[in-house]
């Protein structure tokens, strides 16, 4: 809980080697950054924090005959996320009850305007599953965690994947490491529209299902009303799969009561002066730019190896 505003707030410590790491740890913030909607986790402050780790060269330097119990210093970086809190994920849900028809099309529904939004800015999620998506007070979907986001260039269709991502829902391009866009996150929908409409009580049932599905492209009966659509979404070529703006225009929304908010004002915030010179300093992530940016950038904002903690913000 913070202390000014009274809001609960999730926050998400991710450590790199900013060297290595840089441009895999910043794609999570551009990502959210870049979103503003009301179907996507809302995105508030990103601040980068050097800690000086101190280290004992005893191990290194015995077999050199070195001085027992010499201490080296280096500077790790810990980037910190500041996001709303989400008490639940459809995981809690879907393990503790089963839901409605109307509900499984309400939160599919949520997520394909979620991700629309996403795949707007360019962006590929690469991560989608039922963890991944959270559930407000309000029984609004929240599209969370693009810790594998792609951005995607002003040029680029496609790009190069590794197998990174939840297995059960990766597409057949991504487990192959070959060129993907966008389509792979519609495969991912395919298997969360399964396991909402699926009713499963069971693991092992679930599995069972998302395992014929993948390997036989078989439902069970229970969910045969929506095999068609189903099987767009994770049809084996990218190209026949639908993009987010035809999902929404699929006529079994009709029948859905929509109660969701529209885009809400989505204004990340600051809480406290105190930051107020260090964003002065720090490079900015704008929406339109799709040129990552390098920790370099700061390096004169780096805190002196001397000095036992230094805390850096960077605005997006």
């Amino acid at each position: 809980m913070h202390k000014l505003d009274g809001q609960a707030y999730a926050v998400k410590v991710v450590k790199f080697n900013r060297h290595n790491d840089q441009d895999k740890v910043l794609r999570e913030v551009k990502a959210l950054a870049k979103c503003n909607h009301s179907n996507v986790v809302r995105y508030f402050n990103t601040w980068i924090e050097w800690m000086v780790v101190q280290s004992s060269d005893e191990d290194k330097d015995y077999d050199k005959g070195g001085n027992d119990g010499a201490f080296s210093k280096s500077l790790d970086a810990m980037l910190s996320i500041q996001m709303k809190h989400y008490h639940q994920n459809l995981d809690n849900v879907l393990e503790q009850s089963t839901i409605t028809e109307n509900t499984a099309l309400k939160y599919f529904q949520g997520m394909v305007k979620g991700l629309d939004h996403i795949h707007g800015k360019k962006i590929i999620h690469g991560d989608l599953s039922r963890k991944n998506i959270f559930i407000d007070a309000n029984n609004v979907i929240k599209v969370a965690d693009f810790g594998l986001a792609k951005l995607l260039g002003n040029s680029a269709t496609a790009i190069k994947s590794g197998s990174s991502g939840t297995k059960s829902y990766l597409a057949p391009e991504t487990e192959k490491g070959a060129p993907i866009d966008q389509k792979v996150d519609i495969y991912s929908l395919g298997i969360l529209f399964l396991e909402l409409l699926g009713s499963f009580t069971t693991m092992s049932a679930r599995a069972h299902a998302i395992n014929n599905l993948r390997e036989m492209r078989v439902l069970p009966e229970s969910i045969s009303t929506y095999e068609d659509y189903i099987l767009q979404l994770v049809a084996f070529s990218p190209e026949e799969r639908p993009s987010t703006q035809e999902i929404l225009t699929w006529p079994t929304w009709a029948d859905v009561s929509s109660s969701e908010a529209e885009n809400d004002d989505r204004v990340p915030i600051r809480t406290g002066d105190d930051h107020q010179a260090a964003d002065d300093d720090m490079p900015k992530l704008e929406d339109d730019d799709d040129e990552m940016p390098k920790l370099e950038d700061v390096d004169d904002e780096m805190p002196n190896l001397e000095d036992d903690n230094k805390n850096l913000e960077v605005e997006i």
